[in-house]
């Protein structure tokens, strides 16, 4: 009698414990990825004669010079190199190997955006 009392408390343990497992293994935690837009904008430089294939050097806000190949206007989305920078107003100069100014205005560019600069 004493084996028939201890087998059922085995097995209401073991059903206890069974139906736990099954109640709180459902309760586990998600995993989740969160994913946006980056925070960037662009800027494009493109000509529609002189400058097309030839190296520039564009100063965004006073910073060191980065040299660029200017595309034709047509391919400027396509193929044109996209200078990254942050959104908001930015001081664009941009001015070829001899050091004379082909642009220089205060641009302002929105998250995800491309602006374009058409040289002469």
């Amino acid at each position: 009698m004493k084996q028939k009392i201890n087998l059922r408390y085995l097995a209401l343990g073991l059903l206890v414990a069974l139906s736990m497992m099954l109640t709180l293994g459902s309760c586990g935690s998600t995993a989740s990825i969160s994913g946006g837009l980056s925070d960037e904008a662009y800027v494009v430089l493109s000509a529609n004669r002189t400058y097309i294939n030839e190296t520039v050097y564009v100063q965004i806000d006073a910073e060191e010079s980065i040299p660029v190949k200017v595309v034709r206007d047509d391919k400027a989305a396509r193929t044109g190199r996209r200078i990254v920078l942050k959104p908001g107003k930015h001081r664009i100069v941009v001015f070829d190997s001899a050091g004379k100014v082909l642009y220089n205005q205060h641009i302002f560019v929105s998250t995800r955006n491309a602006k374009t600069i058409v040289l002469p």
